[in-house]
């Protein structure tokens, strides 16, 4: 079966701060890059106990499984995850907090991507 196969969810994702040009002061123009309906799965749920001053908090980070051809960094945004019907596997906007490159054999198999909620 092939890897592209199992990508069932579809999501958007916002790559921040690509320099474009300059303005006419000198200072760099940076835009956002939007990619929509990227092939993705929305696997796992991470549960963490963070401990504070008024107790112990429970954090969920999810697990996304991307496509090498999509790269991600620290500062990606991921929205609207959704299945192939367009029905909503889970709500809100991520951030990115760690991204591991899954390796088979010398080729770069995929990206699984750690998303906390914002």
């Amino acid at each position: 079966m092939r890897f592209i196969t199992m990508l069932n969810h579809r999501c958007t994702l916002f790559i921040q701060g690509e320099v474009t040009g300059q303005d006419d002061y000198g200072r760099d123009i940076v835009s956002n890059i939007e990619s929509m309906n990227v092939p993705c799965k929305l696997d796992e749920t991470v549960f963490r106990a963070v401990q504070d001053d008024t107790g112990t908090d429970t954090i969920l980070d999810s697990i996304l499984f991307l496509h090498p051809d999509y790269k991600v960094d620290l500062g990606t945004t991921i929205l609207n995850i959704v299945d192939l019907e367009g029905n909503p596997v889970i709500q809100g906007s991520f951030s990115v907090q760690d991204i591991h490159p899954i390796y088979s054999l010398k080729k770069l198999h995929h990206f699984e991507v750690t998303l906390r909620r914002t």
